[in-house]
């Protein structure tokens, strides 16, 4: 969300520059990630299975990454040297696990098998608060309650990520941006601090 002068926080907490990973670079998310990183002037690495030309400006490399060993990705992620992994995949239908619990399943032993592993960033989704009445504020102190597999599937995946083996809670966000139709649609955003010692994050941009 922007702050009162009406500017916006910057994407990531860094003090300049980063190398990024985006997973699901291709997706309705990556793509946007993809670009506003690119922006800040950070090197982006778009990971998707398909290629698609949204992402035709960066670096991109073909991997399915909830069907990888967590062996074959951390050596990915080693060989491209990235500061910060963004997971933007989803997946709906038969992938429903696969794509936003196996996959997450992956890329944490990824991570935990590197010397000095990337910060990660994971988008959720605020459907797994549950539904609440129209006007409601959510926030992140609420309990989460989830009644869709989808939305059970996300929340599944953002308690591994906020408490990963070895490492401090992360923190959670929520970002956002206006619908066609005058609605806000919104995700829960968790970012981890792989690294001890590193920077508090900075929420990233969104409107409500």
């Amino acid at each position: 969300m922007s702050d009162e002068e009406g500017a916006v926080a910057p994407l990531m907490p860094s003090a300049g520059p980063v190398r990024v990973a985006v997973l699901g670079a291709t997706g309705c998310m990556g793509r946007h990630l993809c670009a506003a990183f690119s922006a800040e002037g950070s090197e982006v690495v778009a990971i998707a299975r398909r290629y698609a030309p949204q992402v035709a400006a960066h670096r991109f490399l073909s991997l399915d990454v909830a069907g990888s060993t967590s062996d074959k990705l951390a050596r990915v992620l080693t060989r491209e040297a990235v500061d910060v992994v963004v997971n933007a995949t989803l997946g709906w239908g038969d992938e429903l696990h696969y794509a936003n619990v196996q996959l997450v399943e992956r890329l944490l032993g990824a991570l935990a098998k590197l010397p000095a592993p990337p910060r990660l960033v994971h988008l959720g989704t605020i459907d797994e608060y549950g539904p609440v009445p129209f006007g409601t504020s959510i926030h992140e102190d609420m309990a989460p309650a989830p009644e869709n597999p989808y939305a059970k599937a996300k929340l599944t995946a953002s308690r591994m990520v906020s408490t990963p083996p070895g490492t401090v809670p992360s923190t959670p966000w929520s970002c956002g941006w206006p619908t066609p139709w005058g609605r806000t649609r919104r995700w829960r955003v968790s970012s981890g601090p792989w690294r001890s010692g590193s920077a508090a994050p900075t929420r990233p941009p969104a409107s409500s």
